[in-house]
């Protein structure tokens, strides 16, 4: 029931800058791990934000999905802010980060929030919003 909650709760949802749909399991999952990519490597986005849409699909899927990809996303580590948000850095190795010396290499930080756009059907939009990091010039 508390995650029957969480399905019905409704979340304005935020405008989308980059917007896949996914309603099969591999694409849904493929298209999380896509998304967290691309926020990782949100140089070249000038908004820092990917929408990513998943139809067809329990939250507890969704969810599930996120998490995965974010853990088989090699140096990055993720911490749990609430049901349906996280908090992402891209920790470079030591190595890496010796040699990275300027602004503009610091760590990849991103958020990850789920909404739900429409509590009559059953679409997630998950916000990938890059924090620090990165960005184009």
């Amino acid at each position: 029931q508390h995650q029957q909650q969480h399905q019905h709760q409704s979340v304005a949802a935020p405008p989308a800058t980059t917007a896949v749909a996914a309603s099969s399991v591999n694409s849904a999952a493929s298209g999380a791990a896509a998304a967290v990519a691309a926020a990782a490597a949100a140089a070249d986005a000038s908004s820092g934000s990917h929408v990513v849409l998943i139809r067809d699909r329990p939250l507890n899927r969704v969810k599930a999905d996120l998490v995965h990809a974010l853990l088989q996303t090699p140096d990055l580590i993720h911490t749990v802010l609430s049901p349906m948000s996280f908090r992402a850095e891209l920790r470079r190795p030591a190595a890496a980060a010796a040699a990275a010396a300027s602004l503009s290499n610091r760590p990849v930080k991103f958020q990850v929030e789920i909404h739900r756009p429409d509590p009559d059907r059953l679409l997630f939009a998950v916000n990938f919003q890059l924090i620090s990091g990165r960005t184009s010039s």
